[in-house]
């Protein structure tokens, strides 16, 4: 086996152990003595199974023990007592009535609900009084383990934030450039059009209202708004085929369009969702310039490995990391297959390709946006034919709002971004309120989502032999 196929087949191992921990975290706290003995098995293999395979059993193995060992760190702190804390700023998130900080100290961060006035920004130094609760479950979802992904053990609401001292670092200054394009968009643009906006090119969709969101995700449109790895998928390719109508040679368009996306995460302010999704959109693009979709799978699993190393849980318990991952194997599994049968379609300014590589992205997502949503959409083919031509200018024309507050250039860039947002909004609107939009799925154990995904792998296996076998015959 050569060395390529060794280490992909390995950190496939690495997150499966690790997904097979993160299952039984709550029965496994001692991962000192569970990595011995998984040890000892992967030592008894090593006589069993051929050597070659060691390292891909070993990965197994160890992807067990690291995901309880990282677990551990986590949920054996104690919540500090008292009222006054201190800590820095990691993450601000925006919502309707309030701003919600992840503020680390002493190796875990807390959620801290504040005031949506408070000047606290990413890198400060802060102080606050509160009484520190402990994270919780709800409905259903494990809020501990997605919580205990970004290290955070506990929450709570304070009146006021004293700033200590403010941050000018790198990460700093992104974010108070991202919060004034927010206050662009705000300023010049109306609602619900410059939440959309914000949603789309910010990662700020907290504050849209609650019929728009529902609106886009019964029409099959939610990965429109979000930040994910079916998000960046349409910006990158739709990017590309842009960058190829204008005639740029293939070296040119690979450095044009990566950079795009370095600029893009660094006005998110580089959090570690967009983060993922980038390095997999990049590691996609890299995939279509060259003409290597097979390599870049490969890229895209080991990139998934080294990613669980930072944070294990995440693989298991946050569905952004999930539904990057899935939307990029999905885009380079599923890709020859739409293009086949989307023929239909006219290839005018790249629609046909585009199209195609958004279906693609979307295949292998279906079950997990189904799992975590609790909807199936029936619109979702025609809604998405419709928005997806809209959504790289929007991007564009977003990126240059910050013309808009000149003379007479500035309408050159308002207006046609709120028609463009306009008719998103009006067409998942009119498709998501017909009765027959989406099914509501009722919620299900995650076992049944295995095995969907089995079921998906046995196919995929299936067809790919019966196509070699009929390529010797």
């Amino acid at each position: 086996m050569s060395p390529a196929r060794t280490l992909r087949y390995s950190s496939i191992s690495f997150l499966l152990g690790v997904l097979v921990a993160s299952a039984l975290l709550e029965v496994w706290r001692m991962p000192l003595i569970l990595f011995v003995v998984l040890a000892s098995i992967a030592a008894a293999h090593f006589f069993i199974f051929p050597k070659k395979y060691v390292f891909i059993v070993l990965a197994a193995f160890f992807g067990v023990w690291y995901c309880g060992f990282r677990y551990s760190t986590v949920v054996n702190h104690t919540l500090p007592t008292g009222m006054d804390h201190q800590g820095m700023v990691q993450a601000v998130d925006y919502y309707p009535d309030m701003l919600r900080l992840r503020v680390t100290d002493g190796g875990v961060s807390y959620y801290l609900s504040t005031g949506r006035l408070s000047p606290a920004a990413i890198g400060d130094r802060i102080t606050y009084s509160c009484h520190l609760e402990a994270i919780e479950d709800f409905e259903g979802f494990a809020y501990t383990k997605y919580a205990a992904a970004q290290r955070v053990i506990g929450k709570c609401r304070a009146s006021t934030v004293s700033i200590v001292n403010h941050q000018t670092a790198i990460p700093a200054l992104l974010f108070r450039l991202k919060v004034w394009y927010a206050n662009l968009f705000r300023e010049y643009l109306h609602e619900p059009e410059s939440a959309l906006a914000r949603a789309m090119t910010l990662a700020d969709q907290r504050e849209l209202p609650v019929e728009v969101t529902n609106a886009f995700s019964r029409s099959g449109a939610s990965h429109i708004i979000a930040i994910s790895g079916l998000n960046i998928t349409i910006i990158v390719i739709a990017f590309e085929y842009f960058l190829t109508f204008l005639g740029l040679p293939r070296g040119l368009r690979l450095l044009v369009n990566g950079s795009a996306i370095i600029l893009f995460l660094a006005l998110l302010g580089f959090p570690a969702s967009a983060v993922r999704a980038g390095i997999f959109g990049i590691i996609v693009l890299s995939s279509r310039v060259v003409g290597r979709s097979l390599s870049a799978l490969h890229a895209v699993i080991v990139s998934a490995g080294v990613m669980a190393l930072v944070t294990p849980l995440a693989v298991a318990y946050d569905p952004g990391f999930q539904l990057s991952f899935m939307a990029f194997v999905s885009l380079l599994a599923t890709d020859t297959w739409w293009q086949r049968h989307l023929t239909w379609l006219p290839e005018f300014g790249g629609l046909r390709s585009v199209v195609t590589a958004t279906m693609s992205a979307q295949t292998l997502s279906v079950p997990l946006l189904v799992y975590y949503f609790h909807l199936f959409s029936l619109v979702a083919v025609i809604v998405n034919i419709i928005l997806i031509p809209l959504v790289l200018p929007v991007v564009l024309f977003s990126f240059l709002f910050w013309l808009a507050p000149l003379p007479f250039i500035g309408n050159m860039f308002i207006w046609p971004l709120y028609f463009l947002l306009r008719i998103m909004i009006e067409a998942t609107g009119f498709a998501g309120n017909l009765p027959f939009a989406a099914i509501p799925i009722p919620p299900f154990s995650a076992w049944w989502l295995v095995a969907v995904y089995a079921g998906m792998a046995l196919l995929g296996a299936l067809f790919h032999y019966k196509k070699i076998y009929a390529q010797k015959v």
